[in-house]
């Protein structure tokens, strides 16, 4: 959705460009293994390529503010965790941010927003990686939503 900045003292430029891409469905990851998530469009799509939908790929650069939701479809055990590392510009100067969230007695689907915001050259990708750290089982892993947003 664009959204001008207000034109200043000229015309209306229009500076931000937004949306979301919804999962692309569950993916079984082995106890200690790693895998990206899958991604489809909600809509049409102006601001990535998902011709990889494990990676998608911005068209045009600049700076980009993006959030991800990712939780385990099935349920953990007690005790075990699981890491999600968020990644833009994935083949390039590569900014991420990760972090663990562990299963309890109460909560044995603990789900895991991350957010970030950095500078993605044309055809950089945007990665979600889910670790599985159950200790006991292959468990299956969904990622919620991405949500993207060109700022400049």
């Amino acid at each position: 959705m664009p959204i001008s900045n207000g034109g200043g003292g000229g015309g209306a430029v229009e500076v931000t460009t937004r949306e979301s891409l919804n999962t692309g469905g569950t993916v079984l990851i082995a106890n200690a293994g790693q895998a990206r998530m899958p991604w489809a469009h909600a809509a049409d799509s102006v601001l990535v390529d998902l011709t990889d939908p494990t990676a998608p790929a911005v068209i045009a650069s600049g700076v980009y503010a993006c959030s991800v939701i990712v939780f385990p479809a099935d349920p953990m055990t007690a005790g075990g965790f699981w890491n999600l590392d968020f990644e833009l510009d994935f083949f390039g100067a590569a900014q991420n941010v990760n972090q663990d969230a562990p299963a309890t007695a109460a909560d044995v689907q603990p789900p895991l927003p991350l957010s970030l915001t950095y500078y993605i050259p044309a055809g950089g990708q945007i990665v979600a990686a889910v670790t599985n750290n159950d200790g006991v089982a292959a468990i299956n892993f969904r990622g919620v939503a991405m949500y993207i947003q060109r700022l400049a």
